[in-house]
């Protein structure tokens, strides 16, 4: 079994605690009054984290690897 605490932490040493993306909503995100669908909202977060671990150190393969990965929780 991995050490969760030490990957934990040596995925966000040197981290800035800020992480900026600039995503695009398609017309089929949208809503007929032109709000955001809830899940489409969630399909981009998850997009954006999967895009903040990869470019810090964790691809999906190190998950894979390991036999763990992130999980949404409420």
């Amino acid at each position: 079994m991995p050490d969760l605490k030490n990957i934990a932490s040596s995925m966000t040493k040197g981290v800035s605690p800020i992480y900026i993306k600039k995503l695009y909503a398609g017309w089929s995100d949208m809503d007929i009054n032109s709000h955001m669908r809830n899940t489409a909202y969630l399909d981009k977060a998850a997009d954006v984290r999967q895009m903040f671990l990869r470019e810090n150190g964790f691809p999906a393969e190190e998950f894979l690897r390991l036999r763990v990965g992130p999980v949404v929780r409420k």
